[in-house]
This record gives structure tokens, sequence and C-alpha cells, in this order.
């Protein structure tokens, strides 16, 4: 199984929560570090299967990430009590998102496409009339690794 890419002890750090959670708070982390790290690693393209091949990078961005879930799981942007509203951005009223800023630094560890090229050979050797073959035979050839006999590509 893969490992989320942070600990709930980190998540309540970065949140000012005491720690030891208790229970109810503990699966709420586990829960928001999990999504985090899903989503992490869908927009960087990678499979981090460890935290110790994680870069630190992403690793403090699925804490951020998670803290903001751990902090509003229903996603209020606002909330009153007897004599205190409290007002909260979009970005800390959004769960378990990334901002611009961890996109970017997410779209950076997406892989890259690479062009390569396969060797071809041509036989352009010219037909004589004489041998009965109205065209020349215009195939191309794929070489083969091991000095094995190349494949036709293309062709009639």
């Amino acid at each position: 199984m893969i490992e989320p890419l942070a600990s709930p002890e980190e998540v309540a750090a970065f949140s000012d929560e005491a720690w030891p959670l208790n229970e109810q708070d503990m699966k709420l982390a586990e829960a928001c570090i999990v999504a985090a790290s899903n989503l992490a690693r869908f927009h960087a393209g990678q499979t981090w299967e460890t935290l110790q091949e994680t870069p630190p990078v992403i690793s403090t961005i699925v804490v951020k990430a998670a803290s903001k879930g751990f902090l509003n799981p229903a996603g209020f942007q606002m909330e009153r009590g007897d004599a205190v509203t409290f007002n909260r951005q979009d970005m800390f009223a959004s769960g378990v998102q990334f901002d611009a800023q961890d996109m970017m630094i997410l779209r950076s560890f997406k892989p890259k496409g690479t062009l390569f090229s396969v060797g071809l050979t041509n036989s352009e050797a010219i037909v004589a009339r004489s041998s009965g073959r109205s065209r020349r035979d215009d195939r191309g050839y794929v070489p083969v690794r091991g000095g094995g006999k190349p494949f036709p590509f293309g062709g009639y």
C-alpha cells in the first residue's frame, strides 16, 4: 500500500493543535492527509510510494493542504458566535485543495514528454526492368537489436 506523504503529527503542528489528537481528530487528520497525498501524486504525475522518496517540498504542500481541510472540514466561509463573526478567505474554505503556487510546484514534477527516434534503413536499390518487378521496394526496415533480421516498416 502506498504511504501518505505526511503524518498526523505534522498536520497537528501546522494547525497549532495539541498533540496527541483525540480519536475523532486523528481520523479526520488521516483522511485529509490521504486526500492531499492522492491529489499531490495526481497533479505531479508521480507515484511516490514512501515518505522517504518524496521531495520535502511535496510533503510541505501536502501538510499545508491537509491542514486546511483539517481546520475546516465542512468548508465554512463564515462562522458566527455570540459576539464574534469569523470570515475565512476562499482558499481556506475550500477544504483539501492546493493554491496556485502549490499547483505550479506540483506541475514542475510532472514528467516531460520525450522525443526519441528509431533508426530505419531503406532499400534504395534500383530495380532493373528486366527483373519483372514494376516498382522498387520502398519499405523501410527497422533494425533489430542483437543483429537479427530487420523487419519491414511501412510500404505497400
